[in-house]
C-alpha cells in the first residue's frame, strides 16, 4: 500500500538546488484529482471533511488512495468513509457539488489549455488553495499536480506567472533586464488592442514592454533533433503530433557492471501545448513596439523543476515558434524562468531528498494555513511554496525544421547574451557602489 509519504513526495533533479522563495500559499489542501472538465472545473477527493484553518497541521488520511488508484479503472473505488470516486469523465452540472463526481468536491481549475502531459496518470496528487472570500462559487482552486509517480510538481495556475515575475521585479531578482526605475502593468500596446503584462521604465525613459507566459508541457531533450520533436510528453501519438523517429541522443547508456549510474535525461520545457493565436498576436504586438523604438521581452515562467532547458512548442504550434525566432533574430529578447513548485510537506521537508529527488524521510502531506507561523506548528517552512531557481537555455531551433534564418538567430542570441551579462554586471555594481571603469589618478 502506498504512503501519503510517497504520493505527495516532490521530486526532480534539482529539489537540492538553491533557490529563492518567490510565493506561498496561505492555506492548502492536498487531495487526488478525478477529472478536469468544462475547462475551468475539476473533481477532486479529499479526505479531510473540512478545509484546514486552525487545526493546519493534521495529517492527511490518504493511505488507502493508491487502492482507489487501482480500482479506478473498474467505475467506482473507496477512498475512505462515505468517499467513492468515480471513473465519470462526463460533464457535471458545475453548480458546487452538485454535478460533481460522488464524493468530490469540485474545484476551480485556473488553466485554459488542454494540459498536455498533465492528465494522464488517473487520481494523480493535487493541492488546492483554499479561501473563505465570502460570494466565492469554489472556495477550492487547483494549484499543482504531480502528473507521474515521483515526477515534478506542476503548477497548473497560469496567472500565478504574472504574481510570480511580479514578485523578482520588485526584489530586483531578474538583472538580465537590466536598470529600470519603474514598472507598470497591464498596459495598451500595439495595434491590435492588446494588453502588455509589464512595461519597465529605464533611467533614460525608456520603456521595455515584457509579455508573460505560463509554460507546463515538458518532454525528454533529444539534441540535434531537427524534425523529430513530438512533444508527446507520455502521451501517445495524437492527430497533432508527429510521429518519432529513432534518435541515438535519446538513448540514456546501460549502466556498466561496477561503473557510475548512467546520467538521467535532460527535460526540456515547452510552449504552448496547442496551437494559441493569441501567443501568436503577442509576439507580432513586441515586434511592432521594437520597430517603434522601445525594446521588447518574451519571458517564459516554467512551472516545474524537472527542465532545465527550454524551447518554443513547434510540434504543437510551428507558426509561434517560427515567430517567436524572427522576433529574437529582431531584437525581441526571451527569457525563461525555472522554478519550483513545492506542496507543504515537500517544503519542511525537501531538505531530505537525495539527487534524485526520492524522499528519504517520511514526509506526510499536511494541511498549511498561513496562521500556524510563528505557532506551534511547523511555521513558515511548512507553507506550500514556489521557488525560483534561475533562468532555463534557451533552445530556440528544437524541433524545427525552417532553419531560413538559422544564421541571424544565432547572431541574435550571441547578442543578447552579451548585453544580459553586461546588464547583470552594472545591476551588481550598482547594488555594491563599486564600478568597474577605470578612474583616473588625481593630479598631483
Amino acid at each position: 500500500m502506498t504512503t501519503a509519504a510517497a504520493l505527495f513526495s516532490t521530486a526532480g533533479a534539482d529539489q537540492k538546488a538553491s533557490g529563492v522563495v518567490i510565493h506561498q500559499y496561505p492555506v492548502t489542501r492536498g487531495g487526488l484529482l478525478v477529472r478536469r472538465y468544462k475547462r475551468f472545473l475539476a473533481d477532486v477527493v479529499f479526505v479531510e471533511p473540512e478545509p484546514c484553518g486552525s487545526s493546519a497541521g493534521r495529517a492527511l488520511g490518504i493511505g488507502n488512495s493508491e487502492g482507489a488508484r487501482r480500482e479506478h479503472e473498474n467505475g467506482a473505488a473507496e477512498v475512505g468513509p462515505s468517499v467513492t470516486v468515480v471513473a465519470d469523465t462526463g460533464h457535471g452540472s458545475g453548480d458546487g457539488n452538485s454535478g460533481s463526481a460522488a464524493g468530490a468536491l469540485t474545484c476551480h481549475c485556473p488553466n485554459t489549455g488542454p494540459m498536455v502531459g498533465l492528465l494522464n496518470w488517473p487520481m494523480a496528487p493535487v493541492v488546492c488553495s483554499v479561501s473563505t472570500a465570502p460570494g466565492r462559487k469554489y472556495s477550492h482552486t487547483l494549484e499543482m499536480i504531480q502528473p507521474s509517480p515521483g515526477g515534478a510538481w506542476v503548477g497548473v495556475h497560469s496567472a500565478l506567472a504574472n504574481r510570480l515575475v511580479q514578485e523578482l521585479l520588485d526584489r530586483r531578482l531578474l538583472p538580465q533586464l537590466g536598470e529600470w526605475r519603474e514598472v507598470t502593468r497591464e498596459v495598451p500596446y500595439g495595434s491590435r488592442g492588446s494588453r502588455v503584462d509589464f512595461v519597465l521604465t529605464r533611467p533614460t525613459g525608456r520603456r521595455v514592454f515584457i509579455e508573460v507566459k505560463s509554460v507546463t508541457l515538458a518532454e525528454p531533450y533529444r539534441a540535434h533533433n531537427v524534425g523529430v520533436i513530438t512533444a508527446t510528453s507520455g502521451l501517445d501519438p495524437g492527430p497533432d503530433q508527429t510521429s518519432v523517429r529513432p534518435n541515438p541522443s535519446a538513448v540514456t547508456a546501460a549502466p556498466v557492471a561496477g561503473g557510475p549510474s548512467p546520467t538521467p535525461p535532460r527535460n526540456i520545457a515547452l510552449f504552448p501545448d496547442t496551437v494559441s493565436e493569441r501567443a501568436q498576436r503577442h509576439v507580432e504586438d513586441l515586434m511592432e513596439v521594437l520597430a517603434q523604438g522601445s525594446e521588447a521581452v518574451c519571458l517564459f515562467v516554467i512551472q516545474r523543476d524537472d527542465c532545465d532547458l527550454f524551447a518554443p512548442c513547434a510540434a504543437k504550434d510551428p507558426k509561434y515558434a517560427k515567430l517567436v525566432r524572427q522576433a529574437v533574430s529582431a531584437g525581441v529578447q526571451v527569457l525563461a524562468l525555472r522554478t519550483s513548485l513545492r506542496p507543504a510537506a515537500a517544503t519542511a521537508h525537501h531538505d531530505k531528498e537525495d539527487s534524485r529527488g526520492k524522499a528519504e524521510g517520511d514526509a506526510v502531506p499536511h494541511c498549511a494555513a498561513a496562521s500556524d507561523v510563528g505557532g506551534a506548528g511547523r511555521g513558515a517552512d511548512a507553507l506550500a511554496s514556489v521557488v525560483y531557481l534561475g533562468p532555463a537555455q534557451l533552445e530556440l531551433e528544437y524541433g524545427s525544421t525552417d532553419d531560413d534564418d538559422s544564421a541571424n538567430l544565432t547572431v541574435a542570441m550571441k547578442k543578447q547574451s552579451r548585453n544580459s551579462s553586461s546588464s547583470s554586471r552594472r545591476c551588481n555594481e550598482g547594488a555594491s557602489g563599486t564600478s568597474s571603469r577605470k578612474r583616473s589618478k588625481p593630479k598631483p
